[in-house]
């Protein structure tokens, strides 16, 4: 019985202490042909490989080693027309580019504020790779734009 419980609690421990690096994001485009904008999806990041899932189907797996770029910014919709203010509403984006052997593609996420550094952070330390701004960057460096312009 003592044993039963000391394997249980540290069943219990073990599971407490391993981190769930899974954030919930909005797909926004990129090179994943199967998967639309605007889809809800989730984004796990570990050491060695990022998955997206969408719809609990592993939708693509990225050696962590192989992201070439990673990206950040904010798009801030103001108006539509000239007449009609729609309010400020932060979309807060995350994209990157990977090369692993002839597959190239790219991708941007939407998540949310909470959740924004975190989702960056971890993309940078498992790649190794420094975040660029790309709301500092002029449009018409289409290198910067990470995801937007991504092609398999």
């Amino acid at each position: 019985m003592i044993r039963l419980f000391g394997a249980l609690l540290f069943l219990v421990s073990a599971s407490a202490s391993a981190q769930d690096y899974s954030y919930k994001v909005v797909y926004s485009g990129g090179s994943l042909a199967s998967v639309r904008s605007g889809a809800d999806a989730t984004l796990y990041v570990d050491p060695t490989v990022v998955r997206i899932v969408v719809d609990h189907l592993n939708v693509v797996s990225i050696p962590s080693n192989t992201i070439t770029q990673v990206a950040f910014g904010d798009e801030v919709p103001h108006t539509l027309g000239s007449l009609i203010t729609l309010g400020k509403q932060k979309k807060h984006l995350i994209g990157f580019t990977w090369a692993y052997y002839s597959q190239r593609g790219g991708l941007a996420i939407q998540c949310t504020a909470s959740e924004y550094e975190g989702i960056l952070l971890a993309l940078q330390g498992v790649s190794g790779k420094q975040a660029t701004n790309i709301s500092d960057v002029p449009a018409k460096a289409g290198d910067a734009q990470v995801a937007a312009n991504a092609h398999p």
